[in-house]
Order: structure tokens, then sequence, then C-alpha cells
């Protein structure tokens, strides 16, 4: 709870400086001509029906957290969002004991958000791939 009253106590402090970021006419000259550039160079989407397909876009993120008593907890999400309104997300939480390589928990990591990436992206229902915590430890 520390952590949210100081955060709020930060945001207070520099609200006026913080909303100017939020205005419209805060838009410096890079900016200006960056959207001059991509409006020059902006081609809108095909039509769907011409496509005979929807389109999406998928994209994942991930965390883990130790704890003391040795657990690594796991945390991995992905958001899929696509024509018509489109969107779903799938969240994915593991706790797993005794991984202290740091390759091994970031290769950990990017398998199950890659995983969840997969599974969305095909409609998945159900996880692709289930296991047993144990059977990784032994």
């Amino acid at each position: 709870m520390e952590f949210v009253t100081e955060f709020i106590e930060e945001i207070k402090q520099k609200k006026s400086e913080i909303s100017l970021m939020f205005k419209e006419d805060n838009v410096n000259e890079f900016e200006e001509k960056l959207r001059s550039r991509l409006e020059q160079h902006w081609f809108p989407l095909p039509a769907e029906k011409s496509l005979g397909m929807r389109e999406f876009a998928v994209d994942g993120s991930m965390a883990y957290r130790s704890l003391v008593n040795g657990t690594d907890l796991f945390f991995a999400r992905a958001l899929l969002i696509g024509s018509n309104k489109l969107e779903k997300r799938k969240f994915r939480l593991e706790a797993l004991r005794s991984l202290e390589n740091a390759d091994e928990i970031e290769r950990f990591l990017r398998l199950l958000m890659s995983l969840l990436e997969v599974e969305i992206g095909r409609g998945e229902k159900r996880p692709l791939l289930t296991y047993q915590p144990l059977q990784l430890l032994s």
C-alpha cells in the first residue's frame, strides 16, 4: 500500500506538468514532421471482404516474481485485437520452485508468453500444453 500512496503523491505534485503532455496543442516540431510524413505514407487497409479473412494482431507480455520461500511466480498474458472490434485476452499464472538460472527463467517466460500468443491467435479455448510442475524439477 505504501507504493500506491507514494505514487499518488508524486502524481499530485506533478499534476500540472503531466497534464501538459496530454493537451492537443502540446505538439513539438518533430511530432509535426513525423505526423506529416506518416500521413503521406499511410495507406488504408483493404476492405475485409476483398481479403477473405479477418485481420488481427497479437501481442504478449510477461513478468515473474521470486518469493522468499523459493517459489517463482510466472505471469504471462496475450492480447488479440482485430477487425470488427474483435478483442480477446488470455492470462496464465504458473508457480515453480528452484529455478535459479536466469537463462532458464527467461526461456520459461518467453515460452509461456509465446504459447499464449499462439493459443489466442488460433482461437484455442483450452491450453495447447499442460504439465505437472513436478515433472520439470525431476
